[in-house]
């Protein structure tokens, strides 16, 4: 879609632009300003903005489409515009011929129509008739049910969700942005970088770095495709790392791979849902995972392999670290959690690395994996 701007000669760029929001409005179906006002809000809290900064007042919507205005806020132009077509260029377009408040609109694209021309369009759906001189009735509509602000899950209709669905702009959920071709080569990917990534940490650093690597794919499936994704990719890479005869007496860590997938995953939308505090979140659910990764993993060391680490750095920082008289179980849990920690911390944010190049490379912008902590536009 293409900035189609509406107007003679005589009509002012501010009433131009109107008229063109209002032909905007008469393509998208004619929604009512509640109904715009509330893909706004839906749009801004997808983005990552809370409650509070996400509403809108259906009257600010409404004198967007008032003639005679000379000062229209540009953001909210394009959000409006954004929410009757779906296209973020379009939206673009409006909101900087708004903000330049100038007469440089593309008036001759059109030279022919004028304010007139949207008599009969406009009369053909129910509203009254635009004219220069007077500001556009409300619709007689219904009176539909205020905002409710109350509450964080915001209903949208489907008659809102149109614009959104017919345009190729991904969604900021979770996977539901990729399709099932590239949900599958993701997962592929992911399951790769188990095996390779542990499989080198243990040939070529010989098992003494404080790591296992093991759960970066599983990380990279939270983050991109959701929890139960990556619970399957840390579950398949155990699998065929059993098959190969690599680790075998682990096969029970496919439990820690699966806690860290469910709380990476599910903690990773409530992060991007933080907006601004989307670093500080993470970094709580990356010391979630390391806790709840070693508490499993712990249990584990003591009930199935009778205290053995499993892991040359830790079994070297074992030996080093014990101390006649005290608990032997105690030493190994902190040992375990330290370098549990160390190494969440270096898979989180080698995933999270990985995943802003796949939305790059994939060419999502602004509204994939990150879209919660982007600006709007």
């Amino acid at each position: 879609m293409t900035l189609d701007v509406i107007g003679d000669t005589s009509t002012t760029p501010s009433d131009a632009l109107t008229l063109n929001l209002r032909e905007l409005k008469i393509e998208a179906g004619d929604p009512s300003y509640n109904q715009i006002a509330r893909r706004i809000q839906a749009n801004r809290q997808l983005e990552g903005y809370d409650l509070a900064a996400a509403r809108v007042a259906q009257s600010s919507v409404y004198d967007l489409f008032k003639l005679g205005r000379k000062r229209k806020n540009a953001t909210l132009v394009g959000e409006v515009v954004f929410a009757l077509t779906g296209d973020k260029e379009l939206a673009n377009q409006y909101s900087e011929h708004c903000q330049r408040g100038t007469s440089l609109f593309p008036l001759a694209n059109n030279p022919s129509k004028t304010a007139a021309d949207l008599v009969p369009k406009m009369a053909s759906n129910t509203v009254p008739a635009v004219s220069l001189e007077a500001s556009p009735a409300p619709e007689p509509t219904a009176p539909e049910p205020p905002l409710n602000f109350e509450s964080e899950q915001l209903e949208i209709t489907a008659q809102d969700e149109a614009p959104r669905k017919a345009t190729k702009t991904k969604s900021a959920i979770l996977g539901k942005s990729l399709s099932f071709r590239t949900q599958i080569l993701i997962g592929f990917v992911a399951v790769a970088l188990n095996i390779i990534l542990g499989t080198l940490r243990y040939e070529f650093l010989h098992g003494y770095a404080p790591l296992w690597l093991d759960m970066v794919g599983t990380a990279l499936a939270a983050f991109t495709l959701g929890p139960w994704a990556a619970v399957a990719v840390g579950a398949s890479s155990h699998l065929l790392i059993g098959l190969t005869g690599q680790w075998f007496g682990q096969f029970w860590f496919i439990l820690v791979n699966i806690v860290g997938a469910l709380i990476w995953g599910y903690g990773y939308r409530w992060a991007r849902d933080g907006g601004q505090k989307f670093g500080l979140r993470f970094l709580y659910i990356t010391l979630l995972v390391s806790l709840s990764c070693s508490l499993v993993a712990f249990n584990i060391i003591e009930i199935v392999l009778a205290g053995d680490l499993y892991h040359p750095a830790g079994t070297l920082l074992y030996y080093a670290l014990e101390t006649p008289g005290h608990s032997t179980a105690s030493l190994r849990f902190q040992i375990n959690l330290l370098m549990s920690v160390i190494d969440k911390t270096f898979s989180s944010i080698l995933a999270l690395v990985i995943a802003s190049k796949l939305q790059q490379h994939l060419g999502l912008g602004n509204s994939g994996f990150f879209s919660n902590r982007t600006a709007r536009y």
